[in-house]
C-alpha cells in the first residue's frame, strides 16, 4: 500500500476525530442552552458601589457619547463612578470629558493593552472604597437598570457576573453576521454552560466583579488579552462566573470584512497564548482531582471556530465522495449535519429574516479572511490589535 495514501487516511482520521468531538461539544451546550432558566431572586435593600471602569484607546468618535449615556443609570448617582482610561485620546475629547462629571485618567504606555489601563485604573481609585467593579468597552451602551439588576445579583453567592453582551447595529451584511455570532456564543458558551452548571466564559466587557477579587486578578495578569488571563486564573482558582441574560450591555459590531480578519487575528492569539496553560490546568484537575467538570470547561479553548468547522466540514464531507469509502463519507455528512443544527439551535428567532440571508452570502469571504488570520496570528499575539469604533448611533435590540 502506498505509504503517502496511509499517512494521508491517518491525518485525515486525525482531523475527523477532532472536528466531530467538537461538533459533539458544541452540541451538548447548544441543546442546553434551550433548556428554560428562573434564577432564585434573593430579595435585598442593600444597594452597593460600583467603579465602572472604561479603558479607551483612540475612542474619540464614542466616548463622550457613552458616558454621557452611562451617566442616566436607574441606580443612585452617588453609588456608581464612572472613570474613563484614556489612551491616545485628542485634547479636545479629554476637554469633553473633564465638563462631565465622571474621573478621567489619562496614560500613555509604551505598550498599550486594555490589561495595563485596568492596573492603571487600579493604583488610581482609592483603597477599600467600592464593593464592586463593572469593566466596559469605550463603545458599550448599558440598558436603564443595568447597575440596579447587577446589585441584585450580588446578593446571590457568587463573585463574578457575565451580562448579556448584544448588537448595537445591524447596518451592515457583517454587522449582522458578527451579531448573530455574538449571540451563538451567548447560547451555547453562556446559556448552555449555565443550564449545566458550568462557569460562564467572559467576554471583555460587561463583566462585574467583587472589587477586591477583580484588583487581585489584574494584579497577576501578564497577557495582553486580559480577559482570557482573567478567565484562566477564575478557572485554576474555581471561582464560578454566573450569566445574567437578563442584563442588557449594546456592543457596537464590526461593520466591514478587514475590520473582521484583524478582530479573529487577535481572537486567534489569544487562544493560541492560552493552549499550554488552559491543556496543563485541565489534566491536573481531571487526573489529581478527578475534577471532570473544570476538565471539560478547560478544553473549550481548543474547539475551532465555529466559522471554520461549518466550512471545513463542508469541504471535506464534498471531497470525501471521492476519496473514501461509504463509512467515512458518513462520518464526515454527520460532522456537517450536526454542526448546522448547533448553530441553528443558538441562532435566536429574531434573526431569521431578509438581512440574515443576504448577509450568508459574505459567509465564503468571511471562511477565507479566518483561514487567512489563522496564518497570521502570529502579529496579534505580540502587539494589541485596536478595533475602531464608528461611534454610530441607534441601537437595534435583538435580545430575546
Amino acid at each position: 500500500m502506498n505509504i503517502g495514501f496511509v499517512i494521508l487516511n491517518i491525518l485525515q482520521g486525525l482531523l475527523l476525530s477532532y472536528l466531530i468531538l467538537s461538533a459533539l461539544y458544541l452540541f451538548v451546550f447548544s441543546l442546553a442552552g434551550t433548556m428554560k432558566y428562573k434564577r432564585t431572586i434573593i430579595s435585598s435593600k442593600a444597594q452597593r458601589k460600583f467603579a465602572i471602569i472604561i479603558p479607551g484607546y483612540k475612542e474619540d468618535n464614542v466616548i463622550v457619547n457613552v458616558v454621557t449615556d452611562a451617566l442616566k443609570q436607574n441606580y443612585p448617582k452617588n453609588l456608581f463612578d464612572i472613570l474613563v482610561i484614556a489612551d491616545s485620546f485628542e485634547e479636545q475629547t479629554l476637554e469633553d470629558l473633564k465638563k462631565i462629571d465622571i474621573k478621567l485618567l489619562e496614560i500613555n504606555p509604551e505598550r498599550s493593552s486594555k490589561a495595563v489601563a485596568l492596573k492603571a485604573a487600579f493604583s488610581f481609585l482609592p483603597e477599600n472604597y467600592y464593593d464592586f467593579a463593572l469593566i466596559l468597552d469605550a463603545d458599550n451602551m448599558m440598558e436603564s437598570d443595568f447597575l440596579r439588576k447587577m446589585n441584585e445579583a450580588f446578593n446571590s453567592s457568587h463573585n463574578v457576573f457575565q451580562a448579556h453582551r448584544t448588537a448595537k447595529n445591524l447596518n451592515t451584511p457583517m454587522s449582522v453576521l458578527d451579531a448573530i455570532n455574538e449571540e451563538v456564543n451567548n447560547h451555547i458558551f453562556r446559556k448552555g454552560h449555565r443550564a449545566l452548571k458550568f462557569s460562564t466564559p467572559l467576554i471583555g466587557s460587561g463583566m462585574a466583579f467583587k472589587y477586591d477579587l477583580l484588583k487581585s486578578l489584574i494584579s497577576e495578569s501578564e497577557s495582553i488579552f486580559e480577559d482570557k488571563e482573567i478567565d484562566y486564573l477564575l478557572i485554576k482558582y474555581d471561582i464560578y462566573v454566573d450569566y445574567l441574560h437578563d442584563v442588557i450591555l449594546w456592543d457596537e459590531k464590526i461593520q466591514d470584512i478587514n475590520s473582521f480578519g484583524k478582530q479573529r487575528r487577535r481572537w486567534i492569539a489569544s487562544q493560541f497564548q492560552f493552549f499550554t496553560k488552559y491543556f496543563n490546568l485541565g489534566i491536573r484537575s481531571l487526573f489529581i482531582k478527578g475534577d471532570v467538570k473544570t476538565f471539560i470547561k478547560s478544553m473549550e479553548i481548543y474547539l475551532p471556530p465555529r466559522l471554520l468547522l461549518i466550512f471545513t466540514t463542508l469541504i471535506f464531507s464534498v471531497l470525501s465522495i471521492f476519496i473514501n469509502p461509504l463509512a467515512i463519507d458518513l462520518l464526515w455528512y454527520s460532522s456537517f449535519a450536526l454542526t448546522c443544527i448547533t448553530i441553528l439551535l443558538a441562532i435566536p428567532k429574531k434573526y431569521f429574516s431578509s438581512k440574515t440571508l443576504k448577509a450568508i452570502f459574505l459567509l465564503p469571504k468571511a471562511f477565507l479572511v479566518m483561514a487567512f488570520s489563522m496564518i497570521t496570528f502570529k502579529k496579534a499575539a505580540s502587539k494589541w490589535v485596536h478595533t475602531k469604533h464608528t461611534g454610530i448611533s441607534g441601537i437595534t435590540d435583538e435580545t430575546e
